[in-house]
């Protein structure tokens, strides 16, 4: 079950868009810091995959309350592209396959690797 819902809800998260609803999740991706920060943690946990521990520097992340998924991949030397700069992934709840693997900034699906999926900071 999804937890993008389109319609609206009765309070309001941080932001001012209602919580839960289509406008919060695009507040929060639209809102992604430069980096993880302290303060970006105490609304989001760190996962830590098992898989992952040793073959990547990705950090994924889960929000408390809407139960989003980002993915946090730094920026690495001597590399182009989304590569060489800092960037976020957002995993979207309602994948269906690799053509609509991710979100982009405004919460529309994309499919892996597209230049969408790769969310650079506003900040």
């Amino acid at each position: 079950m999804s937890h993008l819902k389109r319609e609206h809800a009765m309070s309001k998260g941080k932001g001012y868009a209602f919580s839960g609803t289509m406008g919060d999740i695009v507040h929060l991706i639209q809102n992604l810091p430069p980096k993880p920060t302290k303060e970006f943690l105490e609304d989001w946990n760190e996962f830590v995959s098992t898989k992952a521990i040793g073959h990547t520097k990705s950090r994924e992340f889960w929000h408390k309350e809407t139960k989003l998924r980002v993915r946090f991949d730094a920026a690495q030397e001597g590399k182009k592209g989304f590569r060489a700069k800092d960037h976020w992934h957002v995993y979207n709840p309602n994948r269906t396959s690799k053509l609509d693997a991710f979100l982009d900034e405004n919460a529309n699906p994309t499919c892996d690797g597209s230049g969408p999926s790769h969310i650079l900071p506003k900040k």
